[in-house]
């Protein structure tokens, strides 16, 4: 409880890395590093000792000043800012506290199988010659660093080599992404199934159970949905897919849309989701300019099962749409009419808020000239004071 507090604070403030820590994070858990670049990075850092020792004497007397409950933001965030990886480790593993115990719970309520499967031969030896081939094969150096990346994407939170749906950031809502995603084609189960004879119904379509025996590439993400497993198609097989030969498996199309997406890390139990829900639905209730499109939430997994746990990268995601744009408020007419460079407000010549404005009783004669015309601020205070909706209502152009 005490790290999950840790964590969660320290998240709201969180400072940029400093060069020493970039360096330092890239030379122990960067798997892309060479040995050459992992030893350059570490003479950098040794270079750096004395601003090694402030930041850790500083960070120490944070927490021996302040005590825990205030010091530990600023320790965590010297020592391990957001952006490196041992931050992003540090809190997959505070996940994990939660879903371990959930896994374990889940397991304890399958009942457990009556006897083994009976173990097919022949199957049996066509994986074994398979398994020969494969490491026959790792004499090619194709095959090999094939391999060797394949090992890495264990160790990384996306993993790289996989094809996946493209999309832009359109505006992020603090931990949340509003992301605008491009038409793409998925193969879909018609109905739920467990994750693993999900998986691999989905995997022999993609690998040749189809009516062209055609294999095609792995992608990236996994969906989920209401149970329902999809694996995304790769781009040059999408405009015409293969037939399915599994009755179960269906082609179905992705329109372009508008999604809010959330990460987290670690397994994605139903209790996680359901926080993760509540986080989402949280930040999209405090956005005024989106709103959820329904209820269909979808998480998207995107390692492979032996990619260690606290680094799997997660996502919840939910179809959003704008609201409508309603009239532009005072503020907003004021920042539209700075930018402009105009002398007075009411050069814009358009009144905002028409029908809700209030009305204003004209003077009975107008104001004797001033020695000098009022400023822009002079005007937004007198405008401000009459209680106008907009600056268009005085009619009144300044410096005539």
């Amino acid at each position: 409880m005490m790290l999950a507090t840790l964590l969660l604070a320290a998240s709201a403030s969180a400072l940029s890395s400093t060069s020493w820590q970039k360096r330092l994070d890239r030379a122990v858990l960067d798997v892309d590093l060479s040995v050459e670049q992992r030893v350059r990075n570490l003479q950098r850092v040794v270079q750096a000792t004395p601003e090694v020792l402030s930041d850790v004497r500083s960070a120490v007397d944070a927490v021996r000043v302040k005590g825990f409950a205030e010091g530990h933001v600023e320790f965590l965030d010297t020592l391990f800012p957001v952006g490196t990886t041992a931050r992003s480790d540090l809190e997959g593993l505070q996940a994990l506290r939660k879903q371990v115990p959930e896994v374990r719970a889940a397991l304890r309520t399958q009942a457990a199988p009556s006897a083994p499967p009976a173990v097919d031969s022949a199957e049996a030896t066509k994986a074994a010659k398979q398994i020969a081939r494969e490491v026959a094969g790792l004499r090619d150096t194709k095959k090999r660093k094939a391999l060797e990346e394949e090992i890495k994407n264990a160790f990384r939170s996306t993993p790289k080599g996989l094809e996946t749906p493209k999309y832009a950031v359109e505006e992020t809502l603090g931990a949340v992404e509003l992301r605008a995603y491009e038409p793409y084609a998925v193969a879909a189960l018609k109905e739920a199934k467990a994750d693993g004879a999900g998986f691999n119904t989905l995997a022999a379509f993609l690998f040749g159970k189809n009516d062209e025996e055609k294999a095609m590439d792995m992608t990236m993400p996994v969906e989920m949905t209401d149970g329902k497993m999809a694996f995304v198609l790769p781009k040059a097989d999408e405009a015409a897919p293969p037939t399915p030969d599994d009755d179960e498996v269906v082609i179905e199309r992705r329109a372009a849309r508008l999604v809010a997406a959330v990460a987290f890390a670690g397994i994605a139990t139903p209790e996680e989701v359901e926080r993760q829900r509540a986080r989402l639905a949280a930040a999209l209730a405090e956005a005024d300019a989106v709103a959820a499109d329904g209820d269909e939430y979808t998480v998207l997994q995107y390692n492979a099962p032996y990619t260690i746990p606290w680094r799997r990268r997660n996502e919840l995601v939910v179809p959003v749409t704008r609201a409508a744009a309603g009239p532009p408020t005072a503020a907003a007419w004021r920042a539209a009419c700075d930018a402009s460079g105009v002398t007075s407000y009411a050069d814009f010549g358009v009144k905002l808020g028409a029908s809700a404005a209030p009305a204003i009783e004209p003077a009975a004669s107008p104001a004797p000239a001033s020695p000098s015309a009022p400023t822009a601020a002079e005007w937004r205070a007198a405008c401000d004071a009459s209680g106008v909706t907009s600056y268009a209502d005085f009619g009144v152009k300044l410096g005539d």
